[in-house]
C-alpha cells in the first residue's frame, strides 16, 4: 500500500512591504501628472522668471526642460514598477 501524500505547504505570505509595493506605485503614477500640472502652474513658473542664463539659455527655458525630462523618467520609472507587479 502506497502512503498518502502529504498536503501541500501553504505558500509563505508576503512581506507587507511588498503588498503595498503595488499601491505605493498606482497611488504615484496618479499623482506624478498632478505634480507636473503644479510644477508648470503660473505662480510656479513666476519664480523662474528672473533674468538669470545658465549656460547662455534663460533660466526658465532651463527649468522647463529639466522639468519635462524628469516627469519623462519619473513615468517610465513608474511604468515599469507597474509592469513587474501585474498579476497577468
Amino acid at each position: 500500500m502506497i502512503p498518502p501524500e502529504p498536503p501541500p505547504e501553504p505558500p509563505e505570505p508576503r512581506p507587507a512591504s511588498d503588498a503595498f509595493r503595488g499601491h505605493r506605485a498606482r497611488d504615484a503614477a496618479l499623482v506624478l501628472p498632478l505634480a507636473g500640472l503644479v510644477l508648470v502652474a503660473p505662480p510656479v513658473i513666476n519664480l523662474f522668471l528672473a533674468d538669470l542664463t545658465v549656460l547662455g539659455a534663460p533660466l526658465l527655458a532651463v527649468y522647463l526642460f529639466a522639468v519635462w525630462g524628469l516627469l519623462i523618467l519619473a513615468a517610465r520609472l513608474l511604468a515599469r514598477r507597474l509592469r513587474e507587479d501585474d498579476p497577468r
